[in-house]
């Protein structure tokens, strides 16, 4: 009975032995065009260069600027302004403010770049937050906020502007708004000796007293980071962060720094500070420093894509993507290496969603033009 069954059934193993012989080498082919796509992509140029009339064009990086010698393929000349600082998405245009203006401080890009609109705000402003309806606008020389009511289309609809005051009675004292950012229901603005709070509902405000002046702010969802000098002549910065009533929280140890910090973000978990020497990771549940991403570049700018830290480095004039899990260098990209001398005057970076936006400014024969790049994320 047993050699029928086998005779029976011999047909359907070797069926089954051929099919796997079959089966195996494309299965392997495949897995290793998988694995090599995303290599494969650097000699897209090459290949098009071996074709007649064509040119490669790389549609990940986009450059737009004032600037006439910044011209070419992914180029956009556009009225940027000569010194183009923060960035902010509502999620429809990309906005950004200009220090060296007072007449076109305020600016906002359509976000392939094509178009950019200047917002009838007469004040030199510095940064900017969004609370999901309203773009708020710092004005550091005259002491005061632009709150930007927008329309579900971003269209706008309004400008208020609002007179900041460390107390309700001394009104003279001038508070010098530098950074913001909203956070539970208000917005939070960092000046000299404390930090300004105005409700977006009611547009009530208070001061929050403290014996340091940030300089720099985040939120992680649950506390307001801030970064503030002790002894900058000594190098010496501190790390703090209090909670949505104003009220400092104390850490197990001190979180100090020897480099000047020029900018915070938060990746959802952790808090990156970025300086002079690298980028340092902060748990922000313990308040305590995990590690660093030493790059041996000065850090000016950060913002985080979802998976990796992007930072700029000036001097070098590129943008290093760290990987926030092995604090390593995943890739360098260096915009208008050709065109363009170091060190760059890069001024801060955000995230729409898609994109990573970044600003600069150059001069040229003693003017300066505004640059801001697009890169794919």
């Amino acid at each position: 009975m047993r050699v029928i069954l086998k005779i029976l059934l011999w047909p359907l193993f070797a069926l089954r032995q051929l099919l796997h012989w079959a089966y195996d080498p494309m299965r392997m082919e495949h897995e290793h065009i998988a694995a090599a796509r995303v290599d494969r992509r650097q000699f897209v140029p090459l290949l098009a260069q071996t074709i007649s009339s064509v040119s490669y064009v790389d549609g990940r990086t986009l450059v737009i600027s004032s600037q006439p010698a910044v011209a070419g393929a992914n180029r956009v000349h556009l009225e940027t302004g000569a010194q183009p600082f923060d960035l902010a998405t509502d999620g429809e245009f990309i906005w950004y403010t200009d220090l060296a203006s007072s007449e076109r401080s305020v600016l906002r890009l359509t976000r392939d770049g094509s178009e950019l609109q200047v917002l009838p705000i007469k004040a030199k402003s510095r940064a900017l937050a969004f609370d999901g309806k309203h773009m708020w606008v710092t004005h550091p020389e005259a002491n005061t906020v632009s709150r930007v009511t927008l329309s579900s289309r971003r269209k706008v609809k309004g400008i208020r502007t609002i007179a900041l005051k460390k107390t309700v009675s001394n009104t003279s004292d001038q508070l010098h708004p530098t950074e913001i950012v909203c956070a539970a229901g208000r917005v939070w603005i960092a000046g000299r000796g404390g930090l300004a709070r105005i409700e977006i509902k009611s547009n009530q405000q208070d001061f929050i007293a403290l014996n340091f002046t940030p300089m720099l702010l985040a939120f992680d969802g649950h506390a307001l980071w801030m970064a503030h000098a002790v002894e900058p002549q000594n190098n010496r910065w501190q790390i703090k962060k209090c909670d949505v009533q104003g009220r400092l929280i104390s850490f197990k140890r001190e979180l100090a720094l020897s480099d000047q910090p020029h900018s915070i973000t938060f990746d959802g978990t952790h808090l990156w500070v970025i300086h002079d020497d690298g980028a340092t990771k902060i748990d922000v549940s313990e308040s305590d420093v995990e590690g660093n991403a030493s790059t041996n570049d000065r850090l000016v700018a950060a913002a985080f894509d979802g998976e990796a830290l992007w930072v700029a480095a000036p001097e070098e004039g590129r943008l290093n993507r760290i990987n926030i899990h092995a604090l390593s260098v995943l890739s360098r990209i260096r915009p208008l290496e050709r065109e363009l001398q170091t060190p760059r005057n890069y001024g801060r970076m955000c995230f729409d969603g898609s994109f990573i936006w970044l600003t600069d400014s150059i001069e040229t024969a003693g003017q300066s033009h505004g640059v801001i790049y697009r890169f794919l994320a």
